[in-house]
C-alpha cells in the first residue's frame, strides 16, 4: 500500500487529507487498460468512428453528474455552464472528427515525400 498525500481544494481550509490506494489495483486497472488498447489496435475507420461515437454520446448522458463533480471537487464554477459546456465541447468534437481519418495512412504529401 501507498499513501497518497492530496489537499481537498473544494475546503481549502482543510488540512492534508491522507488516501490509501493498493498498488496493486492500479496496476490491474493499467493491465486493463492495455489489453483493451490491444483489442482496439487492428480496428477499421469505422470500427474507430463508432467507438468515438459511442464514447461521446455516454459522455453527453452523464454530462450533469459529470458538471456537478467538476463543480463540486474544483470547488468554482456554475453547473449550469458546466452542463453545457460538457455537451457542446463533445458534440462539437465529434462533429469535428466526423470526416477526420484517424486509421492506417491519414495524409500523403507526395510533392515533399510525407506520408
Amino acid at each position: 500500500m501507498t499513501k497518497i498525500k492530496y489537499k481537498n481544494i473544494s475546503d481549502p481550509q482543510s488540512d492534508v487529507t491522507s488516501v490509501e490506494n493498493d498498488v496493486s489495483d492500479i496496476m490491474n486497472l493499467i493491465e486493463k487498460a492495455r489489453q483493451a488498447q490491444s483489442k482496439i489496435n487492428s480496428y477499421s475507420q469505422e470500427e474507430v468512428d463508432e467507438l468515438v461515437t459511442s464514447i461521446a454520446w455516454n459522455v453527453i448522458k452523464s454530462k450533469e453528474e459529470l458538471a456537478r463533480m467538476a463543480v463540486d471537487e474544483g470547488g468554482f464554477g456554475n453547473y449550469e455552464d458546466k452542463v453545457t459546456k460538457i455537451y457542446n465541447r463533445v458534440a462539437g468534437t465529434l462533429a469535428d472528427m466526423s470526416s477526420i481519418k484517424t486509421v492506417g495512412v491519414v495524409e500523403e504529401l507526395p510533392t515533399i515525400g510525407i506520408t
